[in-house]
């Protein structure tokens, strides 16, 4: 099934709010064994469309809590740690050159 720019805007969107690709593949009335299938593909529009939204809002939020951690708050300092552990551990195990755990 070809998407069109609107439909994969939609896809960005429903993301964004943090839906899994069943519940954006419902919400678009298609076929979620298809759907799922091209969120499994990297290359598929998709997929960057899917990813593309969830990631933007993650990022959103990852923004605002380095932000209160760099202004003295605790638990976001306590998250922002948790969120660079789970980043390093990640580049470490997928072997990115250049990176070094310190």
């Amino acid at each position: 099934m070809s998407y069109s720019p609107e439909q994969l805007l939609q896809i960005e969107d429903i993301a964004a709010a943090g839906y899994e690709p069943k519940q954006v593949a419902f919400m678009l009335g298609v076929s979620p064994a298809e759907f799922c299938e091209l969120i499994r593909d990297e290359e598929s529009d998709v997929s960057i469309a899917y990813f593309k939204g969830l990631y933007s809002s993650e990022y959103a939020v990852r923004k605002s809590v380095m932000t209160l951690a760099q202004s003295g708050s605790s638990p976001a300092q306590t998250m922002a740690m948790k969120i660079f552990d789970g980043t390093k551990q990640q580049l470490a195990k997928d072997e990115y050159p250049g990176f070094i755990d310190e």
